[in-house]
């Protein structure tokens, strides 16, 4: 299996190999590699890595605390494992987090960054209460009969698209998991520091996405993020769709990531 070795634990990817750009892509919170499965059949031209983040798919870790910049030396150190000098760094929602802070870890290795559903800020205080009380209640209503139910208004939210469809693999999958061991996890996404002030030092080209229904990230929020990243930015806003668009609506997502992969100069990044 393919596990990179860290003081933190073991960090489980995929690499599709061949001779193409790589890009790096890490998931949304509550996901794992597999929510990108569309984007790797769609992306075969490239080199496409995808990770599971710390206590997160098949990722292990014993770490009891830790930030989205500890994340992100950990995708750093995926590259370093396969010997990739540079790629694009993308993510979805939380993974977005991580691709900006892997951009400001090691500007030299950017080509891009593909930023999908994310914004850049710290959650609000009533943000960070909000979320801090939805997941306690979700990591200590496992077994209860209410859990169920938390768990499609969940999926409603943060994937959308068709229940039976879309939502129903990944409720079969977190209904069958045990999260008691979930807290570090939680604690990273509620009391992740804003990175806005640092967006200027990332020179390299950058793609956002996002579904005008996304409910996680405001407008003005992703906004604020695409007016203060330092190099030429891209912004798409795909009507009607939700937070976890490129699961559910691939179709519309990937000619948009693939037009703008192509177009990337080739040769390392001359961006830092």
């Amino acid at each position: 299996m393919p596990f990179v070795e860290t003081a933190s634990g073991s960090v489980f990817y995929e690499d599709s190999g061949g001779d193409g750009p790589a890009v790096i892509v890490s998931h949304g919170f509550l996901m794992d590699h597999s929510m990108f499965d569309a984007q790797a059949e769609a992306l075969s031209d490239y080199r496409l890595i995808r990770w599971d983040t710390r206590h997160h798919g098949q990722s292990k870790t014993a770490a009891t605390a830790y930030s989205f910049w500890d994340q992100a030396r950990d995708g750093l150190a995926i590259l370093e494992h396969l010997g990739v000098d540079s790629a694009v760094f993308g993510g979805h929602s939380q993974g977005g987090f991580i691709a900006l802070r892997m951009a400001l870890l090691e500007p030299t290795a950017c080509r891009g960054l593909l930023l999908l559903g994310t914004a850049a800020g710290a959650y609000t205080d009533l943000e960070r209460e909000g979320y801090r009380r939805v997941f306690t209640q979700w990591t200590e209503g496992v077994g209860h009969e209410e859990f169920e139910p938390m768990v499609w208004a969940l999926a409603s939210s943060m994937i959308g698209g068709v229940r039976e469809l879309h939502q129903a693999p990944w409720c079969d999958r977190w209904l069958a998991r045990d999260w008691s061991t979930f807290s570090p996890a939680i604690g990273c996404l509620v009391e992740h520091d804003s990175v806005e002030e640092l967006l200027g030092q990332i020179r390299c080209p950058a793609l956002v996405v996002r579904g005008s229904a996304d409910q996680a990230f405001s407008e003005d929020s992703v906004n604020e993020m695409i007016a203060r990243l330092g190099g030429v930015t891209e912004s798409r806003v795909i009507d009607q769709l939700s937070h976890g668009a490129a699961i559910t609506h691939p179709e519309l997502v990937n000619p948009i990531l693939e037009r703008w992969l192509s177009q990337l100069p080739v040769g390392p990044p001359k961006y830092a």
